[in-house]
C-alpha cells in the first residue's frame, strides 16, 4: 500500500510540475510514504529478532 501511495504522490509531479510548480508540494507526502515503508520493515526485523 506504501509503494502505491508513493507513486500516487509521485505521478503527478512527474507529469505536471512544468506547468504547475506548486505539485512539486506532493514530494512531502510521498517521501513520507517511503519512511513509512522503511518503518515497516524496521519493525518486521525487529519482531524476527524477539
Amino acid at each position: 500500500m506504501t509503494i502505491v501511495l508513493s507513486f500516487a504522490f509521485y505521478i503527478p509531479v512527474v507529469l505536471w510540475a512544468d506547468v504547475i510548480p506548486m505539485i512539486g508540494m506532493l514530494m512531502i507526502p510521498k517521501t513520507c510514504a517511503y519512511v513509512w515503508t522503511v518503518l515497516i520493515g524496521y519493525n518486521a526485523m525487529n519482531k524476527c529478532a524477539d
